[in-house]
């Protein structure tokens, strides 16, 4: 585990405003997103609309918990099926 970070330290100031920009951006997406769109894909290679909003979350969770020092929560994300293999380049 990681020390979190220091009471006072420059960094956290700027942390908590890209949280707090990250925050805001990621509302707008859920509001503006239709509910029956959430399992929406462009392409089936991507997460849909509502697979990368749980990534987001559990990554910001991991930052925090990184951040504070306090556990870690465990991450649905860690069953999924393993990423599809690399599509090769046609010259």
């Amino acid at each position: 585990m990681t020390k979190p970070i220091a009471p006072g330290h420059p960094a956290k100031a700027r942390f908590i405003r890209d949280w707090q920009r990250a925050e805001a951006h990621t509302q707008s997406y859920l509001n503006n997103m239709p509910a029956d769109k959430y399992s929406f894909k462009a392409v089936d290679s991507i997460r849909s609309f509502a697979q990368q909003m749980l990534h987001l979350a559990t990554r910001n969770a991991f930052l925090i918990s990184n951040a504070t020092g306090k556990s870690r929560i465990s991450s649905p994300l860690a069953t999924r099926k393993p990423a599809s293999p690399p599509r090769q380049r046609i010259p």
